[in-house]
C-alpha cells in the first residue's frame, strides 16, 4: 500500500486529500481522515484509469470521476460532479432538492445545520426521483457502566466471572388462596383479604390460577384516610385490585380465563442475602516457615533464634533489660 496523505480545510472544516496506488488502498485510510469532503485520487484504478473519490459523511469512499473503457454495458454508475445547493434549491423542512432539471451522476449537497463533522446531506436524482444517502449525525454508541453489584446477567452493566459479589436468592411463601366463579374475565368478592396488604409493597408475586398457569405482579401499596389499597398493574394480562377498610372489596382480573370457577393462589417472593466469597483454594493459609515466594508465606516477621526471638537486630531479652533499667532510673531503686 501507497498513501499519501496533505490535510486542507472546506468552511473551516478540516478535509484531507489522499493519492493511492490503488482502489484497494482506500481501505486501509484511516476513518479519522475521512470527513465530508475529503478526496482520494486512486492512481490505478478499474481498467488502469485514474480515479477520484469523496468521503460521504458516513465516512464512505464514492467514485465521483473515473475513467472507464468499453461499452457501457453492465458498468455500475459514477458521480462526475458536485453540487452544493443554494437555499432557494432545496426544500427548508425536508432537505429534498428542488432542482427544475437535475442531472444523473451528479451529487447534490445540501446544507443541514449539522455539526462540524456533518454540514451537508448527500442526495442524488436516479429513475426520476431523489433519494439520498449518507447525511445525519455520526451514530454514537453508548458504553455502559460495569456494575460490579449488577447481578441482572441480561444486563449490559453485568460483570461475567467475579470472584465476590453479594446477591439474593428468593422463595416463595404462600399468602393466600381465593376460590371464585369468573365472568367476562373477573371475579369479585367484599371478603377480608388483609394479607395482601401485610407486607406492604410486594415484588415479583406470582399467582397461580388453578395451579397451572401463573402470572408475576407488583403490588403496589396506598392509603387515603382508613382504607388501604393495594393495586397491580392494569395493562398485564392479570391484575389484582384490593381495598382494605370498613368496606372491603377484591376484583381479580385475567384475560385468560374462562367463565366459571377458578382458583387463585397467590405467593410473595422473599428475598434472603447471600454471599459469594472467593473459593478457599486460591486462599493461602499463612506459615510462618514458608519460604519467601511460597505459598502463605508472612511478609515482615520478626526472626526467630534458638534462644530469643530477635525485632531487628534487637533481642526481646534486651527490650526487657532496656524497660528495666528506665525504671530504676525513675523510681531511684539500684540492682
Amino acid at each position: 500500500m501507497n498513501v499519501m496523505t496533505k490535510q486542507g480545510s472546506l468552511d473551516n472544516v478540516i478535509t484531507y486529500e489522499h493519492y493511492c496506488d490503488t482502489k484497494a488502498d482506500l481501505a486501509n485510510i484511516p476513518k479519522s481522515q475521512m470527513s465530508l469532503g475529503s478526496v482520494a485520487i486512486v492512481l490505478k484504478d478499474e481498467n488502469d484509469g485514474l480515479g477520484v473519490y469523496i468521503a460521504t459523511s458516513t465516512k464512505e469512499w464514492v467514485a465521483i470521476s473515473m475513467s472507464s473503457s468499453g461499452s457501457d454495458e453492465g458498468q455500475s454508475s459514477t458521480f462526475n460532479l458536485l453540487h452544493i445547493c443554494t437555499s432557494d434549491e432545496y426544500d427548508s423542512e425536508t432537505g429534498e432538492p428542488t432542482i427544475d432539471e437535475p442531472e444523473e451522476n451528479i451529487i447534490y449537497l445540501v446544507p443541514n445545520n449539522g455539526s462540524s463533522n456533518n454540514l451537508f446531506d448527500e442526495w442524488i436524482y436516479a429513475n426520476e426521483s431523489w433519494e439520498k444517502f449518507g447525511g445525519g449525525e455520526s451514530a454514537t454508541i453508548e458504553i455502559p457502566q460495569s456494575n460490579w453489584n449488577e447481578n441482572d446477567t441480561t444486563s449490559p452493566a453485568y460483570i461475567q466471572n467475579r470472584i465476590c459479589y453479594e446477591y439474593e436468592t428468593y422463595e416463595l411463601e404462600y399468602l393466600t388462596s381465593i376460590t371464585g366463579n369468573f365472568s367476562n374475565g373477573s371475579y369479585s368478592d367484599s371478603n377480608n383479604h388483609d394479607e395482601l396488604i401485610q407486607y406492604g409493597e410486594l415484588k415479583n408475586v406470582r399467582v397461580e390460577v388453578d395451579e397451572n398457569d401463573y402470572y408475576i405482579v407488583d403490588f403496589t401499596i396506598s392509603q387515603v384516610l382508613s382504607n388501604t389499597y393495594a393495586n397491580t398493574l392494569h395493562s398485564q394480562p392479570l391484575w389484582i385490585d384490593y381495598t382494605s377498610g370498613s368496606s372491603k372489596s377484591l376484583t381479580i382480573h385475567c384475560d385468560d380465563i374462562d367463565d366459571g370457577e377458578h382458583t387463585i393462589d397467590i405467593y410473595r417472593s422473599v428475598a434472603t442475602p447471600q454471599i459469594k466469597k472467593i473459593d478457599s483454594k486460591f486462599i493461602p493459609t499463612p506459615d510462618w516457615n514458608a519460604a519467601s515466594g511460597a505459598p502463605g508465606y508472612i511478609a515482615n516477621k520478626p526472626a526467630i533464634t534458638s534462644n530469643s526471638l530477635t525485632l531487628g537486630s534487637t533481642t526481646l531479652t534486651e527490650v526487657a533489660l532496656q524497660n528495666l533499667l528506665s525504671l530504676t532510673s525513675a523510681t531511684g531503686v539500684n540492682f
